[in-house]
Formats: C-alpha cells, sequence, structure tokens
C-alpha cells in the first residue's frame, strides 16, 4: 500500500514511463542529456520580462509555449523573446481542451497560431504543446500532418500553486538531467521568480547542464 502511495504521488510530477512508450514521438525529456526549461501561457507584460532577464543572466535557452491571442496582443513580447535566442513556440490559439474539440478547430487553433508567430518571427513554428497537456490520437495526427512536434514534459512542479514548499519538493525528488520542466509564465503566479531560481541553483549542485531547445528536442 506505501509503494503505491509513493508511486502515485511520483505521477503527479512526472508522467508513468508507459507514456513514452505507447507515444514514442512525443518529446517527453531531451534527447541529449541536458535539462529544457519550458513555459506555458506566454506572453504576458512584465512576468515574461522577468523569465528572459533570469535566463538571460544566467545564459539558458528556453521555449516559451505561447497562446495565440496573447501573442496578437503583445507581439513586442515575442520578439523579445526570440531576439533574447529562446524559442516562441505554440500553445494553440484561444488555449482551449483539445480532448473536447473537432478536428478542424483542433486544427485551426494550432495553425492561426503558428502562422501569427511565424509573421512575427520570420522563422518556422514547429514545436507545440496542447493546453493542460490533454491530448488525443486526432491532435497527434495533425500535429503529424503538419509536420509539428508535440513536447511535453517530464516534471511538473506546479508553480502556479503558489506553494514553494511544493516546487522544493518537486525539484529536489524528480530533477533528472536530462527533464523537460514546465512553469507557468502567467498573472497570479507570485513565486515564478523563486521557483525559477531555485530550479537554476539546484541544477547547478547536482551538475546538470541546461541545453539549447533545438538541440534537445532532435528526434
Amino acid at each position: 500500500m506505501e509503494r503505491q502511495k509513493v508511486t502515485k504521488m511520483k505521477y503527479l510530477y512526472q508522467p508513468p514511463k508507459l507514456f513514452e512508450l505507447i507515444f514514442p514521438n512525443i518529446f517527453w525529456r531531451t534527447s541529449n542529456e541536458t535539462m529544457l526549461l519550458t513555459f506555458d501561457d506566454s506572453p504576458n507584460p512584465n512576468i515574461t520580462e522577468m523569465i528572459i532577464e533570469i535566463l538571460d543572466k544566467n545564459k539558458i535557452k528556453a521555449c516559451f509555449f505561447c497562446v495565440g491571442e496573447k501573442v496578437e496582443k503583445y507581439p513586442g513580447l515575442i520578439s523579445q523573446i526570440d531576439q533574447s535566442g529562446h524559442i516562441a513556440a505554440n500553445h494553440s490559439y484561444s488555449h482551449p481542451n483539445f480532448i473536447k474539440l473537432r478536428k478542424k478547430d483542433k486544427l485551426a487553433e494550432v495553425v492561426r497560431t503558428k502562422e501569427i508567430i511565424e509573421k512575427i518571427t520570420g522563422k518556422e513554428n514547429i514545436y507545440f504543446r496542447p493546453p493542460f497537456g490533454r491530448f488525443d490520437l486526432t491532435t497527434l495526427s495533425i500535429l503529424n500532418e503538419i509536420k509539428m512536434k508535440n513536447v511535453m514534459w517530464s516534471l511538473f512542479p506546479y508553480d502556479y500553486k503558489n506553494d514553494l514548499n511544493i516546487v522544493k519538493f518537486a525539484v529536489n525528488k524528480y530533477l533528472k538531467n536530462n527533464s523537460i520542466v514546465v512553469f507557468h509564465d502567467k498573472p497570479g503566479n507570485n513565486i515564478l521568480e523563486k521557483s525559477l531560481n531555485y530550479l537554476i541553483e539546484e541544477a547547478e549542485k547536482k551538475g546538470y547542464k541546461f541545453g539549447d531547445p533545438a538541440g534537445c528536442l532532435k528526434s
């Protein structure tokens, strides 16, 4: 019973290995034994700039999964992400639950955001993460059709819950040298700065290195 409890707790912070076997074409962790930092729900004024400042200070490149509606509202932040050497990736246009959408609506959500980001950055938009991490076979089929890569994660520290102790527990217990870590670039996430700095400090203590997104996500 105690072992089952520990296993259940583990799966709160990282997906079961079985998922990697069932969906081998999804990125659950990096492919080059370096860590990848990712941020969901970008961009947001002040928060995105704060993240970039910390990343630049520590010479880390990250992947920002951006919501199309916000990209249209704050194109300057997308330019800043891109010009700082980070990747502006795709997190749908309106952040819906993809499992509840029809195929044509899924496609529209992805393609619309893809086109907006590409227009701003002048670079191909190839990385996608479904809102809430929820996808189905139709989602994967669409991504395959338009040659995009689905990027999930191997460490989910629940930073948006605003409890630094939870973040510290997750990082201390489950951070690996090939982790894809997801934080949330969103209003109300009052511990993001502390969470990000803590992760960076702990990674350095463990001797783990942060990788470039393109290198981390090679098929």
